[in-house]
């Protein structure tokens, strides 16, 4: 994944989803270690979370589409675009 700060940075990070007991859930990995999301859900195409970074948390919209996710994030006045595709297995 990568998303893209107001200032023009990309920020590189890994969206890791798990099933545990029947549900989902999300974690963030980056060169600072992983870290859990909040309120992660995925229906009709769309995975929203709220991921952690730098002690705050960061609103997530992703549509699932063509093998990609692609998407907005959000904190208050500021937001970008956030995209990936699946790691080769």
């Amino acid at each position: 994944m990568v998303s893209i700060t107001p200032d023009g940075e990309n920020l590189k990070w890994v969206l890791i989803i798990k099933e545990a007991d029947g549900k989902l859930a999300g974690s963030l990995a980056t060169e600072d270690g992983e870290a859990s999301t909040k309120d992660f859900s995925f229906a009709g195409g769309v995975v929203k979370f709220q991921a952690p970074y730098q002690g705050e948390y960061y609103d997530v919209e992703l549509k699932f589409a063509d093998g990609q996710l692609s998407g907005t994030w959000s904190n208050g006045s500021d937001s970008g675009k956030t995209s990936g595709t699946k790691a080769e297995s």
